[in-house]
């Protein structure tokens, strides 16, 4: 055999064995070891758990405002009603005014003719109202609130243009005479009258010499946190 071939065999061994030896590193290197994947896929587990709780905190965030939301619009509905029928109210000379003694300058009545507290036997008070009848231009209503097994409740009598007025317990026709039920988990409900030189006035009160020039009317409800109590303050005009 020649021997520079020989010898050129031998100086190459060394090179082709290197060459080996650093594909395997580079092989080796491309992969993942066992460790590795599980240190991966523990990362992914706490990160989605992390996700999971933050979306299920703000899943019920909004399922409490919206809750809160709903309670709010039902006191603001109850509320709006009750001072549009106190502005919707018969005026003056629509409704027969009882006789005033001779020679006395006592009012009436210590509210409008066309407002009515009454006390039930049972403590609870019925707040009414006669109002102008909503799509019929002369006709009167008979409006009475009150609280009825801890709900608040809305009555309507017919509209009439003749005196006396249909009562709100007289129901006949359930689509022009309904009872609506306002506000759940209510207490109680309480009138004051603002009298002139006097200040606020539990209702039902005496007449005075004075007429009442406002009325505030409080509505206590069960709340989130306990008892809740709603303010209307409203102006005789």
């Amino acid at each position: 055999m020649n021997p520079v071939f020989i010898k050129r065999a031998l100086s190459d061994r060394p090179t082709l064995l290197k060459r080996t030896r650093a594909g395997s590193r580079v092989g080796a290197a491309a992969g993942f070891t066992l460790i590795e994947v599980m240190v991966a896929i523990s990362l992914m587990a706490i990160v989605a758990i992390l996700s999971w709780r933050g979306l299920d905190s703000v899943s019920k965030a909004g399922e409490r405002i919206d809750a809160s939301a709903a309670d709010t619009e039902v006191v603001l509905r109850s509320v709006g009603q009750l001072s549009r029928d106190v502005m919707l109210r018969a005026p003056v000379g629509v409704l027969p005014m009882p006789p005033v003694p001779t020679g006395t300058n006592v009012p009436t009545t210590l509210l409008p003719s066309s407002i009515s507290v009454d006390r039930r036997l049972d403590g609870s008070l019925v707040f009414g109202i006669v109002r102008a009848a909503v799509g019929e231009p002369g006709n009167w209503q008979r409006v009475a609130w009150s609280v009825d097994n801890g709900v608040l409740r809305r009555r309507i009598g017919l509209a009439a243009s003749v005196l006396p007025l249909p009562s709100v317990d007289g129901a006949i026709d359930p689509t022009r005479n309904p009872v609506a039920e306002v506000m759940p988990d209510v207490q109680g409900l309480s009138l004051r009258a603002w009298v002139p030189q006097r200040g606020w006035v539990g209702l039902p009160a005496a007449d005075g010499l004075v007429a009442a020039t406002g009325l505030e009317v409080a509505i206590v409800r069960n709340g989130p946190t306990g008892p809740e109590t709603f303010r209307q303050v409203m102006v005789f005009e």
